[in-house]
């Protein structure tokens, strides 16, 4: 499927580390081999803002992903929610897209060994009972 030598990570804040980066990577290439797709993108930007995660296309194959800069401690589970919408397309919204996106990232981050998980297995099943 797709490893990361197919995708450039690219950050554009200092305080993104190699780490962020891999994280990134890791949790898109687990979004393509669960979605059984190719992400929509061949490069995707990493920022830090005030306004919040978000993905956003950037046209030429690439999207910018961000994180919010008031909440280090959830950049994790904001990398992982926003990977799912790097491999279905930012150009997509949809609940069903916000849905899987936020479920994939608890997943992730209990695959991951994350403990910031833990807290958000209820999250979780709340979410799939609907």
């Amino acid at each position: 499927m797709t490893d990361c030598r197919e995708l450039a990570i690219l950050p554009t804040d200092p305080v993104l580390g190699e780490h962020f980066e891999a994280y990134l990577c890791s949790a898109i290439e687990e979004a393509a081999r669960l979605f059984h797709r190719p992400p929509a993108v061949q490069q995707v930007r990493i920022a830090v803002t005030t306004d919040g995660p978000e993905t956003k296309p950037l046209g030429s194959g690439g999207d910018l992903v961000t994180v919010d800069r008031n909440t280090p401690q959830n950049w994790h589970f904001q990398l992982a929610h926003e990977s799912v919408h790097c491999v279905l397309g930012a150009e997509h919204f949809h609940w069903s897209h916000e849905m899987l996106a936020t479920v994939f990232s608890i997943d992730h981050l209990n695959q991951s060994g994350d403990l910031r998980a833990r807290g958000n297995r209820r999250r979780r099943s709340h979410i799939l009972q609907g």
